[in-house]
């Protein structure tokens, strides 16, 4: 993506040139620009020539800085030391591979004031990354503004870089570089895949779809500036005991790749204790003789309660605590102690319906918080992208109109539900939102799902509180399932809901690869956090006529939505 400056004004004087490998001195007057342009072009010349290139490759500079070498070639910059004008210079940077991270510019261009500059292209040479621009203002400024993620690869990203008098520092990636430049410039982000999964080979940056310009969702108001609160992550050791079988997908480790991710995010989290929940709370969405069947199979030592759900003594206690979580982190969000939650539990609940254990959910947690809000006369939307459709979340609120659920799920698969004209019945008609996606999906359908059916359905719903379904086998490296989301596009989706500033609690539900489960939370906090990472593209054309199709189907029942 071509990134260009706009330099400031110079006062008129004399020049001296940016310094090149080939020796090119300093050009103080202008009577001496003919003939020592002439000179220094043979000198040049001559070196290429006796070093083997050609006499048409022109002279270089190269330094490494921030994963990146910069290279002036057939220099033209007017500078400003008190005499006449001398020379125009041009100069032109382009990023390439490799080089050390640590190491700044020379000091000979970072004190040079550049007078004009033709836009600086960087082409896309490095396996990986994406280039995204961020303005800013130089060094008269003493702002810190917000730039986009930038980060290389394996390294945590930066929320934010601060751009004050003209001095560059990006956390994480690029050295602390002195701008060369008085006015208003434009900054290249480079964005890595900043989440990378061990043993997956990651597209090039070519087949990947460069981030839209940034605009605020319609019908959404700016969101005003919040202070910096931790993000709250709710776990227990006990989640850890609840065991599903031998050689089970849904085993104890998931917690802890969990926890990795919220860690590899490097944002503020607090952690906590998940406290259990009370039977009062679990009767809120389950009837009491399951809920009693559950505890005596339990306390028997366990048993099987689906062909691919089973507990044993310990899942009790797991249960409870996995329910107890999001009761307590809504609880904590209301009180001002954090400004979202990431409940790192099992077993996960979107498949538990009112009596019946199914898909190795037994109580089904998300809409236990769901309605202890809206006891509490909040209005509470669903939020489902794990690969499976929720069938448990939507039988429970099917027929009512104050909790909306929407989810993005991969049909026809288990459980062979959530079909696109199943919107809800009675007073709940066109408050269940089921977007059926083919397999080999990419993050450029689910961003389309997102732009114009869930975020207008959202907008207009307006809710206070959502909760999202997190589960990650829709990734790509998912052994149960189908679809081709990259890491990013659960950071995408979430950054489509943070922009609506409300309070946002994420259930672990499925996700059986640790390292994608690992990245992707991490890029899920990144997002929630306000980033926006690039999505996958090339999904098939089925895809997309899906989202058409769900577009249709919810454009009854919603004026914000466009068929």
């Amino acid at each position: 993506m071509p990134v260009t400056a706009y330099p400031a004004t110079p006062r008129s004087g004399a020049l001296t040139s940016c310094s090149t490998d080939r020796g090119v001195a300093a050009i103080a007057s202008s009577r001496e620009l003919a003939s020592k342009r002439q000179k220094l072009s043979k000198a040049a010349a001559s070196m290429r020539r006796a070093s083997g290139r050609s006499s048409r490759s022109p002279s270089t500079t190269m330094w490494p800085g921030g994963g990146a070498w910069l290279r002036c070639r057939r220099i033209r910059a007017r500078l400003a030391c008190g005499r006449k004008a001398a020379s125009r210079q041009d100069c032109c940077a382009e990023r390439g591979r490799g080089g050390d991270s640590t190491a700044a510019a020379p000091a000979s261009l970072r004190a040079s004031t550049h007078s004009e500059m033709k836009p600086l292209p960087l082409p896309r040479t490095s396996r990986r990354w994406a280039i995204e621009t961020a303005s800013f203002q130089g060094r008269d400024s003493a702002r810190a503004h917000p730039l986009r993620m930038v980060t290389g690869p394996g390294q945590l990203p930066s929320m934010r870089t601060a751009v004050t008098r003209g001095i560059v520092s990006v956390v994480g990636s690029h050295p602390a570089e002195a701008c060369p430049d008085a006015g208003r410039c434009q900054v290249s982000g480079v964005t890595a895949s900043s989440y990378p999964v061990p043993g997956i080979r990651h597209p090039a940056p070519g087949i990947r779809h460069p981030a839209p310009e940034r605009r605020p969702h319609p019908g959404i108001p700016p969101i005003p500036w919040l202070p910096m609160l931790p993000t709250l992550v709710y776990s227990h050791e006990a989640c850890l005991g609840h065991e599903a079988g031998h050689a089970h997908p849904e085993r104890p480790e998931r917690i802890g790749a969990v926890l990795r991710g919220a860690e590899r995010w490097g944002g503020p989290i607090e952690m906590r204790q998940a406290p259990l929940a009370a039977e009062s709370d679990l009767a809120l969405v389950h009837d009491k003789s399951y809920i009693d069947r559950i505890a005596q199979i339990c306390a028997d030592g366990g048993g099987v309660l689906d062909p691919d759900t089973a507990v044993v003594e310990a899942s009790w206690e797991a249960s409870l605590r996995a329910a107890g979580a999001g009761i307590a982190a809504a609880a904590a969000i209301e009180a001002g102690e954090g400004r979202n939650a990431l409940l790192a539990i099992r077993p996960p609940g979107h498949h538990a319906h009112r009596n019946r254990a199914l898909g190795f959910c037994i109580f089904n947690n998300i809409a236990i918080v769901a309605e202890k809000l809206n006891k509490q006369g909040k209005r509470v939307a669903i939020v489902d992208w794990d690969v499976h459709h929720g069938d448990g979340t939507q039988d429970t609120f099917h027929r009512r109109s104050d909790v909306l659920y929407i989810s993005t799920h991969q049909f026809p698969f288990y459980p062979g539900s959530g079909w696109l004209e199943d919107i809800g019945t009675g007073a709940g008609a066109g408050h269940t939102v089921n977007i059926a996606l083919p397999p080999g999906t990419r993050g450029d359908a689910y961003d389309a799902a997102f732009e114009r059916i869930v975020i207008p359905v959202l907008t207009e719903f307006d809710p206070e509180w959502i909760l999202v379904s997190a589960g990650y086998d829709a990734h790509r490296a998912d052994p149960l399932a189908e679809m081709l989301l990259e890491s990013e596009d659960f950071g995408r989706m979430a950054g489509h809901l943070s922009k609506f500033g409300l309070p946002v609690i994420v259930f672990l539900e499925g996700g059986y690869h640790l390292e994608a489960i690992e990245a992707s939370v991490a890029a899920t906090l990144d997002g929630l956090a306000g980033a926006m990472p690039d999505y996958s593209i090339r999904s098939p054309k089925r895809s997309h006529m899906m989202v058409d199709l769900a577009a249709e189907v919810a454009s009854a029942n919603w004026k914000g939505v466009r068929a």
